[in-house]
């Protein structure tokens, strides 16, 4: 019997591995648990940016060329323009 498995039963003669998970298995889970944080992490930066936007008076939106009925739209094209690294 080496050290990676138990003896279970000594009449029985079954045994059982206990070899322990190895990192590179988890490797997965956290990349998809990476990826669940920023995808999170982008839907609060754009309703930060929608609602700043929203609170301007129409002359600052004006002056940035932003229609207010486009403000979620222009947020949407900022955002895909910078990428998934934001």
């Amino acid at each position: 019997m080496n050290t990676n498995t138990i003896r279970i039963g000594a009449d029985l003669g079954v045994e059982t591995s206990r070899a322990r998970p190895r990192i590179s298995d988890f490797s997965g889970l956290l990349t998809w648990a990476k990826g669940r944080v920023a995808a999170v992490d982008r839907v609060r930066q754009r309703r930060r940016a929608i609602s700043e936007l929203v609170r301007m008076s129409d002359a600052r939106l004006a002056d940035l060329g932003i229609p207010r009925g486009q403000i979620p739209e222009v947020v949407d094209g900022l955002i895909a323009r910078e990428g998934p690294g934001i």
